[in-house]
């Protein structure tokens, strides 16, 4: 995504790096969070508890007319049932098994690759955050917000993932 911005954009700077670990860097004006990182429960600044003080933080680094573009996954991110898809390639085989908890909020997802060379797993916690409560949080924070559709018209969110657009006030 990066070498993508920056070939549609020569000239600019782009940094990588983690969502919650903001640099200080003169001249930012825009914070792209993609991907449910804010979601991402292994950090104990993600979740609806960090979140506040994530956009707080997001909200100081950046300028008047700052952009902020994030998404978020939500409580209809997943099948209230488990679920596995599984890929299957010439040389790997992909399993993908989600489970959610909705008292707890939270979407497990195990991930499991099968290649010749072995095996791997790993698995990924998410605290799901209502899309509403990001839309308050976000304005809270100093932004004018609103909840996209799409990042792009062909390109449309799947159930229970939401986008956001934010411009600092």
């Amino acid at each position: 995504m990066v070498a993508l911005a920056q070939h549609r954009r020569p000239g600019i700077r782009v940094l990588q790096g983690s969502a919650f670990d903001l640099p200080e860097v003169e001249g930012t004006c825009a914070i792209v969070a993609v991907g449910e990182v804010v979601n991402y429960a292994v950090d104990p600044r993600a979740g609806l508890a960090g979140l506040h003080a994530w956009l707080r933080a997001c909200r100081r680094a950046l300028p008047q007319g700052g952009v902020l573009l994030l998404d978020v996954a939500g409580p209809l991110r997943a099948d209230p049932e488990p679920a596995t898809r599984v890929t299957q390639g010439s040389d790997y085989r992909l399993e993908v098994t989600t489970v959610t908890d909705p008292e707890r909020r939270t979407l497990t997802r195990t991930i499991r690759i099968v290649e010749d060379t072995g095996e791997q797993t790993e698995t990924h916690v998410l605290e799901l955050i209502d899309p509403m409560e990001v839309l308050a949080a976000l304005r809270s924070a100093g932004f004018d917000a609103v909840a996209l559709r799409a990042y792009r018209e062909d390109l449309p969110f799947p159930r229970g993932w939401s986008g956001f657009l934010a411009r600092v006030a």
